[in-house]
């Protein structure tokens, strides 16, 4: 199948869990359809109607961004010969604009206060307190924190080199890691430093903790999803870092 070959081709470049996420829509959304016929084939209103479907279905996020890597796929046919155009690229106007909303975050000093102080009164799992303790000190995304490795901290260095593979843009980045930083790691370390991940899956080891592991942590903690979100703390840092040293917490 050709977008399997284009997407062997892309992988390399780009982080793996990308890579997973554009191979895991397509298998959902695209193949069950098409995905058994010569590209040559495939008529620019049979593909209009798989994304409509997925509007539909309401995931009209996802249809467009299923439709850039169908357009990045007919590209690729194109350059070898095996569709005589882009009929995708032909899409983009078609569908439905997704409005834009900003992720949930606290964006008042005193707000941030506050929950640190229910972040040092968290009384669950001892490795989930430590992501919320180390999520606003490291400027990362949501996914490559949850993946972050013992093999990629350098306590000596106070750093964390995260591999290019794991970036969104394919290049390593080196997170300067803080004297608080560097302690919530050594405190969690004890706990989970045996294995492969920092802030490993609760139940099952030989994975990294899901997605949701901060999200209902912070929702037990009474914060609801237009008030504070997992990615919100890349917002918050400078704020949250001020009011380290003003309530003494870290």
């Amino acid at each position: 199948m050709l977008a399997r070959e284009w997407h062997a081709k892309k992988q390399p470049k780009v982080k793996e869990l990308t890579a997973q996420r554009i191979m895991r829509r397509l298998e959902m959304n695209v193949f069950p359809y098409i995905g058994k016929r010569p590209i040559s084939s495939i008529t620019a209103p049979e593909l209009l109607g798989v994304f409509q479907h997925m509007e539909k279905r309401g995931i009209a996020e996802t249809a467009r961004r299923v439709l850039q890597t169908c357009c990045d796929i007919w590209k690729y046919a194109v350059l070898t010969e095996r569709a005589p155009q882009n009929i995708a690229v032909n899409l983009k106007g078609v569908l439905t604009v997704v409005p834009v909303t900003h992720r949930a975050s606290i964006t008042d000093a005193k707000q941030v206060g506050a929950l640190l102080r229910a972040i040092d009164a968290y009384q669950g799992h001892f490795s989930t307190l430590c992501a919320l303790r180390l999520a606003p000190l490291v400027f990362v995304r949501p996914g490559e924190f949850q993946h972050a490795e013992w093999s990629e901290i350098d306590f000596d260095k106070a750093e964390w080199v995260i591999r290019a593979e794991k970036m969104k843009m394919g290049t390593k980045h080196i997170v300067p890691l803080s004297r608080q930083a560097l302690q919530i790691l050594r405190d969690l370390h004890p706990v989970t430093g045996f294995g492969r991940y920092v802030f490993p899956h609760i139940f099952k080891k030989d994975r990294p903790m899901s997605p949701n592991t901060i999200l209902s942590a912070l929702r037990g903690m009474g914060y609801a999803k237009d008030e504070m979100c997992t990615h919100g703390f890349r917002s918050i840092a400078p704020l949250y870092l001020m009011s380290l040293a003003t309530i003494g917490i870290g």
